[in-house]
């Protein structure tokens, strides 16, 4: 499989990243002092100023074509076919010409969850048609008619290129959309509107874009939000990489094929662009949709919020002050999000209206 491994050299430079966040700010000016450390340190000590480059004045200014001629090339890696791809509701099967939305899905209790079809029915106002691409079984019997045009369900294991490779393999008349919206049930939203975001994105001339760039690891786009244009649907090499994805346990395998997908299709006479992004060394080290979390939301221009950050688990990550006053703010339903923790027993990592953090009932 594709190397996703840090050098000893990058890794201890994390190590040492990770712990100065957690020491604090005294700790962090002490390491500052030191020559062979200044560099990190100083990083942590202006990432409050950094993270509101979000929110200057130039905000409407800051989507960007990416050069990535300066980085490395990459390589694929085969990791096998995908089989067993079943189409268990489909509403039409020719998608030539049309704008079409590919969520992918997994649901530990087979199901789609309200706060996924939220999602879907906004892109359904976008005009996007809608195929949702689950890892597991799920049942459409129940589901809002309209919503869906089509369910595609893989019976192999796999994360969220596998299961836009399954769309891509039950309909191959995708790859003629007029337009592709590569995105995943890891997110919450819209919170708030989501044309400011697609008209920010109008004037760049690009074959494909996505909100965030993150340099962790290697530059790229952030997969959880990604769109194609005709001649990147078309290009040999967006179809080649599709084809050498398969059904890998391992989940570096899956951060292995986000990290090179925007060099790969760059490297093939396609343009890429992005609303946010990470021009400073900050986020070489830190998830800028987890810890620009909040100022992105801010903007107006980010409509969403990662599902790590609401729950309590492994995760390290920053919590979103005042969430409730965003969320009502910007008119989503922030019963979606206690529901869904009710529903898997989770624990909220904010308080609700009335201070408690435990889901009705969880």
């Amino acid at each position: 499989m594709g190397e996703v491994y840090l050098s000893m050299k990058e890794l201890i430079k994390r190590i040492l990243f990770f712990t100065m966040r957690f020491m604090g700010k005294g700790f962090t000016r002490f390491c500052s002092k030191i020559p062979i450390l200044k560099r990190i340190a100083n990083t942590i000590l202006l990432a409050d100023e950094i993270e509101k480059q979000y929110l200057n004045d130039d905000i409407s200014k800051l989507g960007t074509i990416l050069d990535y001629s300066k980085y490395p090339s990459v390589t694929l890696n085969s990791q096998g076919n995908i089989s067993n791809v079943d189409i268990i509701l489909s509403t039409n099967d020719e998608f030539t010409g049309l704008k079409v939305a590919l969520i992918a899905h997994f649901d530990e209790q087979s199901i789609i969850d309200p706060y996924v079809l939220y999602y879907a029915k906004h892109l359904k106002i976008l005009g996007y048609s809608i195929i949702l691409c689950s890892e597991n079984s799920v049942n459409p019997n129940g589901i809002s008619d309209g919503i869906f045009n089509a369910i595609v369900q893989r019976k192999n294991t796999g994360y969220d290129f596998a299961s836009w490779k399954a769309a891509f393999t039950a309909f191959p008349s995708l790859y003629k959309a007029s337009e592709i919206l590569l995105t995943n049930d890891s997110i919450f939203g819209p919170i708030g509107d989501l044309m400011p975001l697609f008209d920010s994105m109008i004037p760049l001339k690009c074959d494909f874009w996505g909100i965030v760039e993150s340099k962790s690891i290697r530059a790229h786009l952030q997969s959880y939000f990604l769109v194609l244009y005709p001649k990147s649907l078309e290009n040999p090499a967006f179809k080649e990489f599709l084809e050498s994805i398969g059904t890998s346990k391992i989940y570096k395998d899956s951060v292995f094929l986000e990290t090179i997908f925007t060099k790969w299709l760059t490297e093939h006479d396609l343009r890429a662009a992005v609303r946010f992004p990470a021009n400073n060394s900050y986020y070489d080290y830190v998830n800028p949709s987890v810890y620009g979390a909040e100022n992105l939301l801010k903007t107006g221009y980010f409509p969403f919020i990662k599902r790590r950050l609401l729950y309590k688990s492994k995760y390290m990550s920053p919590p979103i002050k005042d969430l409730t006053t965003i969320l009502s703010s910007k008119g989503y339903p922030i019963e979606l999000i206690v529901n869904y923790a009710q529903r898997l027993k989770l624990q909220l990592r904010f308080k609700l209206p009335n201070g408690n953090k435990k889901a009705a009932n969880g």
